[in-house]
């Protein structure tokens, strides 16, 4: 490659890379970095994400299953309606717990969060569905939400089998 046509390609990268900072609005590189992860919010063990498992209603309270930090709480409309995600470190690795159709939600991106604290509401995705929690556990960080029921198991975890085996 000639280096006219180098120069031109660093020309073009420096460019981009400019107005994607400038879109959005990143003063300050370290802003780019993964928050560091505050030790006392480490998980020693992990429970159920609701008080009553079996037979749970409209509006009862949904838990965190374990000390994180919430990455997400929003509502992404659809069959999701409001989702809430938590990222936790347990013994080095990482996990994400994942609550949607909630009727109401009690934390925001940001909120570092105990086990058992109440971050939302059981819902019914405005009247889609009947009301329960949709509970997902992931050991691979911020896959997307999805289109709902697959075949795909790679980055999920069986729920019930995690919790109970990490659960004292």
């Amino acid at each position: 490659m000639s280096n006219k046509y180098l120069f031109i390609l660093i020309l073009v990268c420096s460019i981009l890379v400019s107005f994607t900072f400038i879109f959005l609005k990143v003063n300050n590189l370290e802003d780019l970095k993964e928050p560091e992860f505050k030790p006392e919010y480490e998980a020693d063990f992990f429970n159920f994400p609701v008080g009553k498992p079996a037979g749970t209603d409209y509006g009862d309270s949904i838990f965190s299953i374990a000390n994180g930090l919430v990455t997400f709480a929003k509502d992404v409309k659809g069959g999701w309606g409001q989702v809430i995600r938590i990222k936790h470190k347990f013994k080095g690795e990482y996990y994400e717990s994942l609550y949607a159709h909630c009727s109401k939600m009690e934390v925001k991106v940001g909120d570092w969060i105990n086990r058992g604290f109440h971050i939302g509401n059981i819902g019914d995705c405005n009247g889609k569905y009947l009301a329960h929690l949709h509970f997902e556990l992931r050991d691979s960080m911020d896959m997307p939400i999805g289109g709902g029921y697959s075949s795909e198991e790679n980055g999920y975890l069986n729920p019930t089998e995690f919790i109970q085996y990490n659960y004292r």
